[in-house]
């Protein structure tokens, strides 16, 4: 079977959400002005959340007893907030109207798009890199920029058995592939070690699509020279452009739009679209 990734779009960088300043009127003797008072509760606030946020869970899946494991409580309590299936939310918003788009292509070429946005993040390294073609020694698999659970290897070696916070929505491309679904958008938080600034934050959401093709229609089992330059790599290649093309009409208008060549260990060929 040809797997087409269709999608990994979304909000890119989430940010640290502000606490709300607290409003405060007092009347009380001295020189403590309402306005100071105010700025000084809010400032109480923002600690007391601060450490909140800190501070582990009471029994985290997240932080555990083993020589490779880099994740921290302030990482561990961002798990599970489900911000792309709130309704009010941005992320939720744009998520809702990808689905709707994909959810109208039903039936084209007989093919009905499924849903999956409440997988656990937790995953195991074969998912996350083994499967996806990702080798060992890449440095996406180190420590340094990701969130192992379990690692037993500590720095040093990495294996397909580790436990990790996914890096990527792919980590259940082959899980829902084996599952049975032909065609499905996948959408959920990713965890990197990123060093927090402007543009940066350590969770964020993706989401994908995966489309599979009958080989009666693109053709069996070849080499890499001869899929590239055959009919049914061509093919594929002008469905997931017309798909994501329509897609950006849908979302933004006609607009224009420029495609280019690029490089995933797990897609060949590979694109990307501006």
């Amino acid at each position: 079977s040809v797997v087409s990734t269709l999608l990994r779009a979304g909000a890119r960088r989430d940010h640290v959400d502000k606490d709300g300043r607290t409003a405060l009127s007092a009347c009380a003797a001295g020189h403590l002005h309402a306005a100071s008072a105010s700025r000084l509760a809010s400032s109480a606030v923002r600690r007391a959340s601060k450490r909140a946020r800190m501070a582990a869970t009471t029994e985290s899946r997240f932080i555990v007893d083993n020589v490779g494991n880099n994740v921290t409580p302030y990482i561990a309590n961002l798990v599970g907030r489900g911000l792309h299936k709130q309704a009010d939310h941005p992320l939720g918003i744009i998520k809702d109207k990808i689905e709707g788009y994909f959810k109208s292509l039903d039936g084209v070429g007989g093919v009905t798009w499924e849903v999956a946005d409440s997988l656990d993040p937790l995953v195991r390294a074969q998912e996350c890199f083994d499967d996806l073609l990702i080798p060992q020694d890449h440095p996406g698999r180190k420590p340094s920029d990701t969130y192992y659970v379990t690692r037993d290897g500590a720095r040093e070696v990495s294996s397909s058995t580790d436990t990790l916070l996914r890096t990527h929505t792919s980590a259940h491309q082959t899980t829902l592939m084996h599952e049975g679904r032909e065609a499905f958008l996948c959408t959920g938080d990713v965890y990197r070690r990123d060093e927090i600034d402007a543009s940066h934050f350590p969770v964020f959401h993706q989401m994908e699509g995966v489309k599979i093709f009958d080989p009666a229609e693109v053709g069996g089992a070849m080499t890499k020279e001869e899929w590239l330059a055959s009919p049914g790599c061509a093919f594929v290649a002008a469905d997931l452009k017309k798909t994501l093309e329509g897609l950006c009409d849908e979302l933004f208008g006609p607009v224009e739009k420029r495609w280019n060549d690029d490089y995933f260990p797990f897609t060949e060929p590979s694109f990307e679209l501006e």
